[in-house]
């Protein structure tokens, strides 16, 4: 077995990472899901620019799993994943928020 590999985050990930768990900390709701769910995100950007989807997508379940919310993102917590690109967020938005884009996360029990 070689070396261990010890990945480090980005200042910024691990800013998002803060945000994303405040938010879901004041927003309350259920924690520890193990699933099965289905997992939707309708991804709101700040510019009109292309951007990497599964980058994004990864960044938010990976910020559900590490604030709680989700037990596991495997295939077996998440077994349908949808991504959806959404309209460009408004200025406003962006303004209330404190925020270049955001993202909408509907969860759904699956039977």
């Amino acid at each position: 077995m070689g070396p261990a590999v010890r990945l480090a985050s980005s200042r910024r990930a691990k800013d998002y990472r803060a945000t994303c768990h405040d938010l879901l900390d004041h927003m309350g709701g259920p924690r520890n899901i193990e699933g099965p769910v289905s997992v939707t995100l309708t991804l709101h950007p700040s510019t009109a620019r292309a951007y990497d989807v599964d980058n994004r997508a990864k960044a938010v379940l990976d910020a559900l799993t590490t604030g709680g919310v989700l037990w596991d993102d495997d295939w077996k917590t998440i077994p349908e994943l949808h991504i959806l690109a959404g309209r460009k967020a408004t200025r406003e938005e962006r303004e209330e928020l404190g925020t270049r884009g955001w993202v909408l996360v509907l969860l759904e029990a699956l039977e």
